[in-house]
């Protein structure tokens, strides 16, 4: 996220809960409010990527439905944590990789200190699942995602 933040990407994150959001502020994100988005009828504008929470699609059908729609309609590629999906979405996801730069390390290790759970050690190489729109890269090839093997 910070690295697409500095490259000049607009990075929003959408949450059910904006309370401590601060973590994501820190990596660069705007956050906003989960009931914002999901309040207006008709987009003018869509993102070229969106990322959504396991949790989140398994939880909330308009998410559910959003993501479905995006995906049926090949509107943009969808990104979610490497975590197992449900039996629908399993089989149009593809595991990738993507190496953090040494700025977007520190900053994501200020982010993990910022949150209540315990300190954890920040990996270099983040994991997760991209949607089939994303194969080849294509147009997402400065994105430095690599599929995994």
């Amino acid at each position: 996220m910070f690295d697409r933040a500095q490259a000049g990407w607009e990075t929003v994150v959408v949450l059910s809960d904006v309370a401590g959001s601060a973590p994501l502020r820190i990596l660069g994100a705007t956050v906003l409010e989960l009931e914002g988005p999901l309040s207006v009828p008709v987009h003018h504008t869509w993102p070229d990527l969106l990322v959504v929470a396991p949790g989140l699609y398994a939880h909330d059908s308009r998410v559910r439905r959003g993501v479905q729609d995006c995906l049926q309609g090949d509107r943009l590629t969808v990104i979610t944590w490497d975590q197992p999906l449900p039996a629908e979405l399993e089989d149009r996801f593809s595991h990738v990789s993507y190496p953090l730069s040494d700025a977007a390390h520190a900053f994501k290790t200020r982010a993990v200190a910022a949150t209540s759970t315990p300190p954890a050690a920040v990996e270099s190489l983040e994991r997760f699942r991209v949607s089939a729109r994303c194969a080849p890269f294509g147009a997402h090839e400065s994105t430095g995602l690599h599929r995994n093997s």
